[in-house]
């Protein structure tokens, strides 16, 4: 489907002008029960929830794009081909409606780590002038070069994302739309409470519906982009997860279990166009309040370059009362290297089971149960036998957060949102010396 066929939506770049109304969109069950991605119903669905939230009763669109505050989208590059960041660039600047860009796009940071050559910002910025480059003073990793840009945006939503992306039609209403509405439903049930944790909370309960408090949303994220992706969402429904040496994984959505607590019927359309909670984020493509990502930690910046940033960030979303979506109206395709696109100063392998470490020692240990925290450092211990002699770096400051937010024991976030992780604890053997060593780095 390409932008220009498209009469319900006008893109940067494109001269024709949007003519949708919120209430012409005349309901079919039979997009329902297609497998197939219908960009109108969630361009509808989207407008209408908003609305719904807001509560407010417009017929224009126009309208309705003045109540969505200004949004930073950022993008972090080290040595990336110019080609590619042009390429990533120009399909934000082509599949993003021109009222949104115009009205609520405050800038795009794009973060120069370093790279040798430099980026060249003069040519990039002939692409459109609201595009900034930052060039950092030395090389410091995806990771710090994130939370520098996250510093520098000025507008209310972050957007994070790579630099060898293309994003697709209608891309960046639903996740900003989610976000609005989340954060409303929050303020209207807790009577416009301020939306920041707060230690003197009830007691914590392992039961859903949980508290939450903050929220993190992400698009569906293609590995290709070509007509069947776009077209065809059924085959491309996955949740993130991880196993428990803090490998990233994707879980395709069946009809009887999901790695959630929540089931899903295969036929309903709950799947195909409505936010799906997601137990892991796969990595850098997500939206998030700003003032939430600072108050609720941000990432380590003791970790470095790149590597399990994603599973800290989603471990102390879920356990400090947040929640994490993936939006399947929103589609971006995701350019998976052969090869590692970082190098690594300390080490690939040493880097990455560093920063895995820092994050078990932190978010594993965060339990009531001492006996059952040794037990989940031992499953890591036993399954990453080389993160043993690992220095995991001072953890003091980042040890504060669990208790500082009344976060959630890592017990819980087994039981309630990812059920299967702790299903194959049982497949792992704990020898007496690993169980032995966690009496230590439990301390």
């Amino acid at each position: 489907m390409s932008c220009d066929n498209n009469p319900t939506n006008t893109f940067v770049g494109y001269s024709t002008r949007s003519t949708l109304l919120l209430n012409s969109f005349n309901f079919n069950k039979n997009h329902f029960k297609k497998q197939t991605f219908n960009i109108e119903l969630c361009h509808h669905l989207t407008l209408n929830t908003l609305s719904h939230y807001l509560n407010i009763q417009l017929l224009s669109i126009t309208e309705i794009y003045k109540y969505i505050p200004k949004i930073s989208i950022i993008i972090i590059a080290y040595n990336e081909n110019p080609i590619i960041i042009k390429n990533t660039l120009q399909s934000i600047l082509m599949n993003t409606t021109l009222l949104l860009f115009n009205n609520n796009i405050k800038e795009i940071i794009l973060i120069d780590d370093y790279s040798n050559p430099p980026i060249d910002d003069e040519q990039i910025r002939t692409l459109n002038k609201i595009i900034r480059v930052i060039r950092n003073e030395n090389r410091v990793g995806l990771i710090k070069s994130r939370m520098n840009g996250a510093r520098n945006a000025t507008g209310e939503i972050l957007v994070f994302l790579d630099a060898h992306v293309e994003t697709l039609e209608y891309w960046l209403e639903p996740l900003v739309v989610q976000l609005i509405s989340l954060r409303k439903q929050h303020q209207q049930e807790n009577h416009g409470q301020p939306n920041l944790p707060s230690q003197q909370d009830e007691k914590r309960t392992s039961k859903l519906p949980y508290d939450v408090r903050h929220f993190i949303v992400s698009p569906l994220i293609l590995s290709t982009i070509d007509k069947s992706d776009y077209d065809n969402i059924e085959d491309n429904l996955y949740l993130g997860g991880f196993t428990w040496d803090l490998i990233f994984r994707w879980h395709h959505i069946n009809e009887n279990v999901t790695p959630l607590s929540i089931k899903f019927n295969k036929t309903d359309a709950y799947h195909l166009i409505y936010p799906i909670k997601t137990p892991a984020l796969a990595g850098g493509l997500f939206a998030v309040w700003k003032d939430d990502f600072f108050n609720y930690g941000g990432y380590d910046e003791e970790m470095n370059i790149w590597g399990g940033e994603n599973i800290e960030l989603s471990l102390r979303t879920w356990m400090c009362h947040g929640q994490i979506e993936i939006i399947p109206c929103s589609r971006v395709g995701h350019i998976f290297h052969n090869e590692h696109p970082y190098t690594f100063p300390s080490g690939k392998e040493f880097t990455i089971l560093r920063n895995h470490k820092r994050t078990v020692l932190v978010w594993f240990q965060h339990d009531t149960n001492l006996t059952l925290a040794r037990k989940y450092l031992s499953y890591y211990y036993t399954v990453s036998p080389m993160s043993k002699i690992i220095p995991a770096g001072d953890l003091k400051s980042r040890r504060t957060i669990p208790n500082s937010l009344n976060c959630h024991t890592f017990t819980w976030y087994l039981e309630n949102i990812y059920p299967l992780l702790k299903e194959e604890a049982k497949n792992i053997e704990i020898n007496d010396d690993t169980y032995y060593l966690t009496a230590f780095d439990s301390l």
